[in-house]
């Protein structure tokens, strides 16, 4: 019985494709051979004969020529404007090319009369694409306010491939429908998307050499060069192409009222509408973009790449926006640049990085549009022409501004920090400024509504010629950390100021104050640390150099009302400032391991209020070559103030208590031998290691005076102290791997990413010398492991499953363990949670999972799980069809039973029962419900059929009236009268279209002169007595004769053509003495003086050679190579018969055929090939095999 049903099943199957097999024989099919057609408008004008395509008379409109196309032609527009109504519709594989489709648009103007110009300002768009294998080039395409595209690739019916859009100037389109829909492209790609998913994709676009500008602005809308949708390739470049392409002047404007700005090139993926719809690769390089806001915005999953030079942009805001940082930017030729983070243009689409050719700009589009908890702009290394402006527009919090790697921007200006509003933790780092935005000021600081915790890290500032302060800071509170900077030539009051002079109303409390391994050099500009009002928790002053630098009004370091201070391995010579370091109101106070030389006081303390200094030490500092004081603390009182191991470049105990002016204790200090001490640094000329200099100055402690030591080198790495980035610990290799001060070895956080490489001898840091230039949030490292998510994190969640194959790859909760009990199939979703509702992955949810951590590594389909209950048929299903009856005793396990289907309970249905529905009577075979099925579909074909017919016809028809109806001579009317006869035997137009056309004509023909009609006929009429004699003569055959009216029907000759030809034959012939019955091939041989032709000749020559020899002929010089031999050889057989001729049966006499009647001589005469027109006279006398007369009329 199953046998039964199967044979009944593949029997429909059958009956069905037999029924739908004819609709195959009406579908059209290719051309095997691709034909070039010409198009030009200029050769047209209203009267003008339509045209057939060819370059002689070539089609007037660009839409008529696709329309006569086949797959695989060539259609070359002349010059000259094509004005459309409506797009035009390539649905066919074909080559447009206008008359400059092999010079790129760059090189061009929409201006020039010679351009092929589709002017489309009263159309919706341009050229609409629905075909693979599509070249379109050579364009100027023209559109206005009332245009939205120029071109629209469309693969909404099917997936679209190898297309090719060059070398056309596409400009303005800027059609806004509504507020919605208020964007105009260039160029759009789009494919079907059915149910949210994508169903159609589109690759191998190529669009180079084209200038697209103009585009949008009418009425504010939304200006799109290119825009790609649903384009997918597994190779680099393999969807799209985008390179050598000119995008200027695509406008800004407003979708839903928001402002949005025009877009060079963009490639969105709608995957919060369709999730499948995401692009890969798509290759953009070498195109230029000028007066843009957005060169390109690419959102592409997979093989982006965005290859563009930096010199190819002017005017344009943003280079481009990653879109998921998905997309491969080369960098370094897209230099200078500044990268923003977050989702700042994106306007909440996905995290992206948007490539800036303005920091400032990128700074304020990012403050104003970011979302994210922080805001990261990344400098690259090069020179920008402007001033940074920071001016957030509201509170804001994490604002890092930093570099690339290894990168050095550069700033012709200066910065100005404008905080209007509070701005919390605040970096930057790593930049140049070698002028001012502030006048007078090179970072100006102002903070009106208060900066707290501000870090200015590795920083070079120049002075140059002007008289201009460093950093001048105003509104600072919490954390202030100034270190590793370079403050050179600064000549202003301040190098480095936490306060300004005057009034700092928005000041507020700073917790701790860090300024530490700075180098002021060739500044005279003062360092000035100190609140506007209260106690600094806690400062350090560590490892700054100051050299060449300082005035005799200012000390050169002012530090003061700070609870607790050190001051550490800070180096003061050749200062041109009298007192090197002033502090006043410092509660606690400590004072090593410094070096002074060359003041006249070194280090002065002072309180303004008496006891307010609690202790301060000086211990193992080195003073020299001090005039005055080292030590002066003449307001202290009530502090404990304690001198020991310093070393005063001198060994007279009482000379070093005249050097310390004021209540201290002086312990023991550094002494030297008694002697004479030339160059007086304490050591006497007899011991003097290094005359000349200051034996007491020996940073690397080598025992070698720093005057004398060809090697300063602390760490005895044979790397001086001046590059070596770790002092006091060995590194050869001088690893750094984040490109800081400090090497690898000596530096707790390698990667600059804020977590700690180790703590108590624990690694923190997972990737410690990972990523480098980001700053860790809960975005970047959710699992706090010191990876950066997108670049090296592996597992983002730290659940022990890789991010490859973690569906869960950001867990709701982070730092789990996969394991059998929390995540049973291994997927990386915590299992009885949210995230996981199918723990063992076999696509049944959980919900309705009868086997919910059954067996795994399968999935449910119809083939392993029949019922689809999510157990496993083979291994835990023990009812596979879920019918009642155990598989072990049911003799068919597939097949669904009950108690009515099933009365003998086998598992299988009864064969004596009917198949309860018509599906199942239908999939059984039973005749009835095929017919109920099959018998509206034929009709449906039947009648179908029917339209499609009918519809061809109406065209074909209409097509030969417009036809008759630019006839422009009684020729023309005659060749449209056969063609009409042709197409309606061979049944393409009914009888009475056919009436119709026929009747057309007559009335045409009425339009002529008497005078145009009977000189025709006149031709016709000599012609039939030419060739009638001809034969006569045995110069030709009724054969060759028939061929060459054929030719005359096909409008290979003109009958003239053939008159000319055989007259001059025939006035040849009768001039000859040689009887008629002797052989004539001699005489034809030298009437045909040139070899005869044949195909392997013929095929020898060159297009050009066969178009000047048909030409020489008379012939058409149109059609392809293969056409104008064939054409050739025609026109050899007619004139090859002449040179063996047979005897032509005549009439007798004229009254022989007098004797018949008009139809029978009207018969003869067709038999014959010959006019079948006019009286029964002229019949006769066209009849007759020769004549007494001349071709003029003359009796001879």
């Amino acid at each position: 019985m199953q046998e039964k049903r199967v044979l009944s099943r593949v029997l429909s199957i059958i009956l069905i494709c037999a029924l739908f097999s004819p609709i195959f024989s009406i579908l059209p099919t290719a051309s095997a051979d691709s034909e070039t057609i010409y198009v030009d408008t200029q050769s047209c004008t209203p009267l003008s004969a339509p045209g057939d395509g060819s370059i002689e008379y070539p089609y007037c409109n660009i839409s008529e020529a696709i329309s006569s196309s086949s797959s695989g032609d060539t259609i070359i527009v002349a010059s000259g404007d094509y004005v459309l109504n409506q797009p035009i519709s390539i649905t066919h594989p074909l080559t447009l090319k206008g008359v400059k489709y092999d010079i790129s648009a760059l090189n061009r103007s929409s201006g020039d009369v010679t351009e092929s110009t589709i002017d489309v300002r009263n159309s919706n768009g341009a050229i609409v694409i629905t075909s693979s294998d599509v070249v379109v080039a050579g364009f100027n395409i023209i559109g206005n306010e009332n245009t939205r595209f120029g071109f629209s690739i469309s693969g909404n019916d099917n997936s679209l491939s190898n297309i090719e859009i060059e070398n056309n100037l596409i400009h303005g389109m800027a059609k806004k429908i509504n507020q919605l829909r208020s964007t105009s492209w260039g160029i759009l790609t789009e494919a079907k998307v059915s149910s949210n998913f994508t169903t159609n994709t589109l690759d191998g676009l190529h669009f180079h050499g084209n200038h697209i500008y103009d585009i949008g602005g009418y009425n504010n809308s939304i200006g799109l060069g290119i825009s790609l949708h649903e384009v997918v390739s597994t190779e680099v470049g393999g969807g799209a192409i985008i390179e050598n392409n000119k995008f200027s002047n695509i406008n800004d404007g407003q979708w839903a009222g928001v402002p949005t700005p025009g877009m060079g090139v963009v490639a969105q993926e709608e995957v919060l509408i369709y999730p499948t719809d995401q692009q890969s690769g798509i290759t953009l390089r070498n195109n230029e973009y000028n007066t843009i806001s957005v060169g390109a915005a690419l959102q592409i999953s997979e093989r982006g790449v965005f290859d563009e030079q930096n010199n190819n942009f002017q005017s344009v805001d943003v280079f481009m926006i990653n879109v998921g940082h998905t997309t491969t930017v080369m960098e370094n030729t897209l230099a200078p640049f500044a990268k923003a983070t977050g989702r700042n243009l994106t306007i909440g689409i996905a995290d992206s990085a948007a490539y800036f050719a303005s920091p400032s700009t990128a700074v304020a589009q990012t403050l104003v549009n970011s979302e994210s908890d922080s805001h990261n702009i990344i400098l690259s290394g090069g020179v920008f022409n402007e001033d940074l402006i920071i001016a957030p527009s509201n509170q804001l919090s994490n604002l890092l501004i930093t570099t690339t790697e290894g990168g050095n921007p550069t700033f012709t200006g200066g910065i100005h920090l404008l905080a209007n509003y509070n701005l919390n933790n605040f970096t930057i780092e790593g930049l140049t400024i070698q002028g001012e935005a502030t006048p007078g000021i090179a970072f100006n600081i102002e903070s009106n509504a208060g900066l707290s915790d501000i870090t200015i890290n590795n920083m070079t500032i120049n002075g140059g010629d002007a008289a201009r302060s460093g950093i001048i800071s105003s509104g600072l509170s919490g954390a202030i950390t100034v270190e590793n900077n370079n403050f050179n030539n600064l000549d202003g009051a301040y190098s480095y100021t936490t306060t300004p002079d005057g009034i700092d109303s928005t000041a507020g409390q700073i917790s701790q104050l860090s300024f530490s391994n700075n180098a002021i050099t060739g500044s005279s500009g003062s360092v000035r640390l100190t609140p506007v009002s209260g106690l600094i928790s806690s400062s350090t002053v560590n490892n700054n150099v100051f050299t060449n630098s300082g005035s005799n009004s200012t000390p050169m370091l002012s530090i003061s009302n700070i609870a607790i201070l050190t001051l550490d391995n800070n180096n003061l010579h050749d200062l041109d400032a009298l007192v090197g370091i002033s502090i006043e109101d410092v509660r606690y106070l400590s004072v090593s391991e410094n070096n002074l030389s060359g003041l006249n006081i070194a280090i002065t303390v002072d309180e303004s209020n008496t006891g307010s200094m609690q202790s301060a030490t000086f211990d193992d500092n080195s003073f020299t070559e001090i005039d005055t004081y080292a030590i002066e603390v003449p307001t202290v009182t009530g502090a404990t103030v304690s001198v020991n191991q310093n070393w005063f470049g001198t060994t007279n105990i009482s000379a070093i208590s005249e050097m310390i002016q004021g209540d201290t204790q002086i312990g023991e200090q550094w002494n030297s031998w008694p002697g004479e001490d030339t160059d007086n640094d304490g050591w006497a000329d007899e011991f003097d290691l290094c005359s000349g200099h200051n034996d007491a100055v020996d940073v690397d402690a080598d025992g070698i005076p720093d005057g004398c030591d060809s090697l300063i080198d602390s760490d005895d790495d044979s790397i001086s102290d001046g590059v070596d980035n770790c002092l006091t610990q060995q590194n050869t290799d001088q690893a750094n791997h984040d490109g800081d001060v400090y090497g690898d070895l000596c530096d707790s956080d390698d990667d600059n990413d804020g977590m700690l490489d180790t703590e108590n001898g624990e690694q923190l840091d997972m990737c410690p010398q990972g990523h480098l230039g980001w700053v860790r949030t809960q975005v970047t490292d959710p699992d706090n492991d010191g990876c950066h998510n997108y670049h090296e994190d592996d597992d983002d969640d730290n659940d022990g499953i890789l991010d490859d194959v973690d569906l869960c790859q950001r867990s709701i909760q982070l730092n789990w363990e996969s394991n059998q009990s929390t995540d049973y199939d291994g997927d990386g979703c915590i299992d009885d949670s949210t995230e996981d509702n199918d723990d063992d992955n076999d696509n049944i949810d959980d919900d309705v999972d009868l086997c919910p951590n059954g067996e795994l590594n399968w999935i449910s389909i119809r083939d392993t799980d029949f019922d689809g209950d999510g157990c496993l048929d083979v291994l835990e299903d023990f009812d596979d069809d879920n019918d009642g009856v155990l598989d072990v005793r049911d003799d068919c396990p597939n097949q669904y039973v009950n108690n009515e289907t099933d009365l003998d309970g086998d598992g299988c249905i009864d064969t004596n029962n009917e198949a309860s529905s018509f599906t199942e009577r239908l999939m059984v075979g039973e005749p009835m419900a095929m017919a109920i099925v099959m018998i509206p579909i034929l009709l449906m074909f039947v009648v179908g059929t029917k339209l499609y017919v009918n519809q061809i016809n109406r065209d074909t028809k209409n097509r030969l009236l417009v036809s008759v109806g630019n006839a422009e001579t009684p020729r023309r009317l005659r060749e449209l009268s056969n063609r009409a006869n042709e197409i309606f035997l061979s049944k393409a137009i009914t009888k009475s279209h056919h009436n119709e056309i026929q009747e057309a004509i007559e009335e045409r023909r009425e339009l002529f002169e008497e005078s145009e009609l009977k000189e025709l006929e006149e031709i016709e009429v000599n012609l039939e007595r030419v060739l009638t004699k001809a034969i006569a003569l045995g110069l030709t055959t009724e054969n060759a004769v028939k061929r060459m009216h054929q030719n005359i029907k096909q409008g290979k000759f003109e009958p003239k053509h053939y008159l000319d030809m055989w007259s001059e034959r025939i006035d040849k012939d009768s001039s000859t003495t040689a009887p008629v019955e002797e052989d004539t091939t001699a005489d034809d041989e030298e009437l045909d003086s040139t070899p005869p032709l044949s195909k392997t000749s013929l095929s020898k020559l060159k297009k050009d050679e066969l178009v000047a020899l048909a030409k020489d002929r008379g012939m058409l010089t149109s059609g392809t190579k293969a056409t104008i031999i064939d054409r050739l050889l025609e026109d050899e057989d007619i004139e090859e018969v002449t040179k063996v001729s047979t005897p032509v049966t005549s009439l007798s006499a004229k009254s022989e055929l007098s004797k018949l009647k008009k139809d029978e001589l009207v018969a003869l005469a067709k038999e014959r090939g010959m006019l079948t027109s006019g009286t029964k006279a002229t019949l006769i006398e066209r009849l007759l095999p020769g004549t007494t007369r001349t071709l003029g009329g003359e009796e001879e």
